[in-house]
């Protein structure tokens, strides 16, 4: 092992990763295998840029970078910029170090899922493998592509995690010869990458895009990194330009965004795809073929798509015209729609159409419209209907009269009366009655409060206001009971990143969490800075002297305190001579319900 050691760590504290990856091809499996301890505690040379303060140093250390002519003087924005260039090149000469260390520790480990492990722990202060893209190549030439596509597949698999390293994941299963991988989380790292300037010609080129542009489309996770960061930025106007020169048919983009657009999210994620069909300027012929698309989209929660559907039916409609069954699918749609500008949009073209022939087919449709809340959109389409009420055939006529009752004011009184029914009066509807408040869910013990943080933590929300008190209420309880049974259970739900919740459970289980700071220049809400501060205020007591319980813990589910309780743990506070926490006690005030027994209020 000694002869192979030796050289390897020379190329490694050179970052030389083909040397390395020279020296293991060459060494049989049980060498390789046998340098793994000395691997993992072989710490390659750092090399560390000059501070701030020394100005000059740092000058020569970045040498004959581009930008010197621009930085030689000693001002505070130039002092800045050196500093951060002098800490690239630190940092260029120091990845290739650690990942030739990788690539070492890659080559000798005998199975894949252990590299797969290793590459994602959060075991801190263990770090994960630093595997790059450039150590992909040299791998495959040391393990095989047999054994580097199980790899590449493993960490496909798990490329959710934040800590996955994509570009190598990606370099290593095209080296092994592999195609794209079935996992979401993988497309949408594949679409969010990265590529420099180009990317048209990339796609084009690239075997993987066949298979990854169906996911853009049809996939929410891969339609939401291609709808921000680089990928919004870089990969729509990508995809125009390979359907301007005839490298991708504009038919497949039309057809992907209105799928897109008819499974619906936020407007953040639908832009986009509504922009490339803007930008498409997408023809009368075109969208023929997507009627039926397009009329499902009239009912879309937003109005920029259903105005873009409904402005795409009155084209398809001048070059072929719509069935009737059609043009009342979309007028029930339509007319029912809160929108103003799109009902009156819809009602004027149908004054263009020969509605005494059409009337019967939409009489439903109508209805719906007669009914609408807003009275000068009803009247609307009251005027659409009464000049043409008397050549309607007694179906259509016996359902408006049915309708009548569902219509309120004048609308109702008018169509009553031009159709010999009686109008009814609504009636008014039931005042509801309340009952007394629930009172607050069972307290968490420590099991429980392990599951509810780990709950939300997951989900990387805060927690609702039940479930908020209901914390905050266990990790008093944690931290007054068994200490060290609240350490052992809180440890498997301590984040690893720095904030206010970290460090309540680390102060509730007695832990060490990473030192959290808030930023005083934070702009926040008054009251969102007052619930920050109670909490971080929690923390702080239940690290040096734990209180026996919180003054705000609401006795009932619609939050107000118990004004029995604060006041026999205000009494007793004052006999025991400790001091309430300032924002429980303000919470708990504040929380006090309107009725109080006359006896505690005195």
């Amino acid at each position: 092992m000694d002869e192979l050691w030796g050289p390897v760590r020379e190329r490694i504290d050179v970052g030389d990763l083909d040397g390395v990856a020279d020296l293991l091809a060459a060494a049989a499996p049980a060498e390789r295998a046998a340098l793994l301890p000395v691997l993992q505690d072989h710490q390659p040379p750092i090399e560390m840029a000059p501070p701030v303060s020394e100005f000059e140093a740092a000058l020569a250390y970045i040498g004959d970078h581009p930008e010197m002519r621009y930085l030689r003087d000693d001002s505070g924005h130039n002092r800045w910029r050196v500093h951060h260039l002098a800490e690239e090149r630190a940092r260029r000469v120091n990845e290739p170090r650690f990942a030739a260390r990788a690539l070492a520790i890659a080559a000798g480990t005998n199975r894949a899922a252990d590299v797969v492990r290793a590459a994602h722990r959060t075991d801190w202060p263990q770090r994960p493998l630093p595997l790059t893209a450039e150590t992909a190549g040299p791998l495959v030439r040391i393990r095989g592509a047999a054994w580097c596509a199980t790899l590449g597949r493993g960490m496909a698999k798990r490329a959710r995690s934040a800590w996955s390293p994509w570009p190598f994941t990606e370099a290593l299963l095209r080296a092994a010869g592999e195609g794209l991988p079935e996992e979401p989380a993988a497309v949408a790292r594949y679409v969010e990458l990265f590529r420099g300037p180009g990317l048209a010609d990339f796609l084009a080129a690239d075997a993987w895009f066949p298979a990854a542009l169906p996911y853009v489309f049809d996939d929410d996770r891969v339609a939401a990194a291609y709808a921000s960061g680089v990928a919004g930025r870089d990969w729509p106007p990508a995809l125009l330009a390979l359907a301007a020169d005839g490298r991708l048919a504009r038919e497949t983009l039309i057809a992907g965004c209105l799928r897109r657009l008819r499974v619906g999210g936020r407007p953040g994620l639908l832009g986009p795809y509504l922009t490339m069909l803007n930008d498409l300027a997408v023809t009368a012929a075109e969208l023929s073929a997507h009627r039926a698309e397009l009329i499902g989209l009239l009912d879309a929660p937003l109005s920029t798509v259903a105005g873009y559907a409904h402005a795409g039916l009155l084209t398809v409609h001048g070059v072929a015209p719509l069935d009737p069954a059609e043009i009342a699918d979309a007028t029930r749609v339509m007319l029912t729609r809160s929108e103003k500008k799109l009902v009156r949009a819809h009602v004027a073209w149908l004054r263009k159409l020969p509605l005494d022939d059409l009337l019967p087919d939409l009489a439903e449709a109508l209805a719906d419209g007669l009914a609408h809340p807003a009275p000068d959109l009803a009247e609307l389409v009251l005027g659409l209907v009464e000049p043409r009420l008397s050549g309607l055939p007694e179906a259509a006529r016996d359902r408006l009269r049915d309708a009548v009752p569902m219509m309120e004011g004048k609308i109702a009184e008018r169509l009553a009366e031009l159709l010999g029914v009686a109008a009814v009066a609504p009636e008014a509807p039931p005042l509801p009655v309340f009952g007394p408040a629930a009172a607050m869910p069972a307290p968490l013990d420590l099991d429980d409060l392990v599951m509810e943080l780990g709950a939300w933590l997951r989900n990387a929300g805060e927690p609702d206001p039940l479930q908020y008190e209901l914390i905050l209420d266990g990790a008093v309880r944690a931290a007054n009971g068994d200490r060290d049974a609240a350490s052992r259970a809180l440890a498997t739900v301590l984040p690893q990143w720095a904030g206010r919740w970290p460090d309540l459970i680390a102060a509730a289980g007695g832990l060490t969490a990473p030192e959290y700071y808030r930023p005083e220049h934070l702009e926040e809400h008054p009251l969102s800075k007052f619930v920050d501060a109670r909490t971080i205020e929690l923390a702080a007591r239940l690290r040096d002297d734990p209180p026996g319980a919180l003054l705000a813990f609401p006795a009932t589910t619609t939050g107000h305190v118990d004004p029995a309780r604060v006041l026999a743990l205000l009494v007793a506070a004052e006999c025991d001579g400790w001091v309430p926490a300032r924002h429980d006690l303000v919470q708990a005030l504040l929380r006090l319900p309107r009725e109080i027994d006359p006896a505690v209020r005195t």
